[in-house]
């Protein structure tokens, strides 16, 4: 992270790459093949969008929160917004559109406060709403809690030998959901229910209150939400309570 490519070569089938590390030292990453991504920029330059009155950045096209550009009859949907550039946000935003322009529904807005976000590397990594960074930086540190449990806990995970991973959830002290991050395998397949939950507000006690199939990796969910009761379960006041009922 926040190195600096310096050069790249290529010997036969080797292809190195020079970078200077954050700390300022040289190093060399030889591998077969390069991928460069470096993003996309909307291709409106031809698009005559000024006679038309559609007002537009070097990002894209502008939109209000029903994604209606500045000329009233018309629409945009998609990666030419500049928004968010994922092929999800694409049938959400057509979603919208379709619910405004057909249904005349006057509820019909974006909103990205559940936004799942997956990167489909190896492991996978998921993230939805809050992140620990994010928590930091925005609440104070008694207004969150942070939850964690490991792919190695889980059953489905050893057999398959995939333990390499976890769930990190953010809630508030009182179990509300804020955010979830997930890495390791499936992650894009788990992040699901977090996206529910913090579209729907409901709190860990809805997910621990499931019936999850074993072995799965969703247990790892139950898991992590199961995890916020933990201090309760284990207080003084339970077990003087368990105590008093061993009597009986």
């Amino acid at each position: 992270e926040h190195a600096e490519t310096k050069q790249i070569s290529q010997t036969n089938d080797k292809i190195s790459v020079h970078i200077k590390t954050a700390a300022g030292q040289d190093h060399v990453i030889t591998g077969s093949h390069l991928l460069i991504a470096t993003g996309r920029k909307p291709s409106i330059d031809k698009l005559d969008l000024d006679q038309a009155g559609i007002a537009y950045t070097d990002k894209g096209i502008t939109v209000n929160d029903s994604l209606r550009t500045s000329n009233k009859n018309v629409y945009a949907a998609g990666d030419c917004t500049g928004q968010y550039q994922f092929t999800h946000i694409s049938e959400y935003h057509t979603g919208i559109i379709i619910q405004k322009v057909l249904f005349k529904s006057p509820f019909a807005k974006v909103n990205y406060k559940a936004l799942p976000c997956v990167t489909y590397t190896s492991p996978e990594v998921a993230n939805v709403g809050m992140n620990e960074p994010q928590a930091k930086e925005k609440l104070k540190a008694q207004d969150y809690k942070v939850l964690q449990f490991n792919y190695a806990d889980n059953d489905r995970a050893r057999s398959e030998r995939a333990t390499t991973g976890f769930i990190k959830v953010i809630a508030t002290p009182k179990g509300k959901v804020l955010g979830a991050t997930i890495i390791g395998k499936n992650a894009g397949e788990l992040v699901l229910p977090w996206s529910i939950a913090i579209t729907k507000n409901l709190k860990l006690s809805d997910l621990t209150g499931q019936i999850v199939p074993y072995p799965t990796y969703n247990e790892i969910s139950k898991r992590v939400a199961g995890s916020f009761y933990k201090d309760k379960l284990f207080s003084d006041f339970t077990k003087k309570i368990v105590g008093f009922l061993k009597h009986f």
